[in-house]
């Protein structure tokens, strides 16, 4: 996982500067309120893309970070909430009720992916 964290990251860097921040933003659908993405619309995926946004964003000019920047207060009650209840996210809520899946290893394995990328986050802003 870390692998591919870290190659996503850095091919999403590319793209993201050669085709704009707003193209990347709209893509990713964070709210103008509080500039996160919607619990429901989380995945591992934008998680990472919203990482790979924030660190080319920490290497631009201040306004256009101020601009997409998280209130760490807001960020920390974001974090809480997908913590107390990760079934908000819809593919956490597929894998818990799709009998296929071996449920607890893997909701457990995204789960912790995802609030490791997360708490990145917080880490590098």
């Amino acid at each position: 996982m870390e692998r591919f964290a870290k190659t996503a990251k850095l091919a999403l860097g590319e793209i993201f500067t050669k085709y704009g921040l707003n193209d990347a933003t709209t893509m990713l659908g964070l709210r103008e309120e509080d500039k996160t993405i919607p619990l429901k619309n989380l995945t591992i995926e934008t998680a990472i893309c919203w990482q790979a946004l924030l660190k080319i964003l920490q290497h631009t000019e201040s306004y256009e970070l101020d601009a997409y920047m998280v209130d760490l207060m807001a960020f920390g009650n974001y974090i809480k909430t997908f913590a107390d209840t990760p079934t908000l996210c819809n593919y956490i809520r597929q894998l818990a009720y799709d009998p296929s899946m071996t449920r607890d290893m893997l909701q457990k394995m995204y789960f912790q992916s995802m609030m490791q990328v997360l708490l990145e986050i917080v880490r590098s802003g």
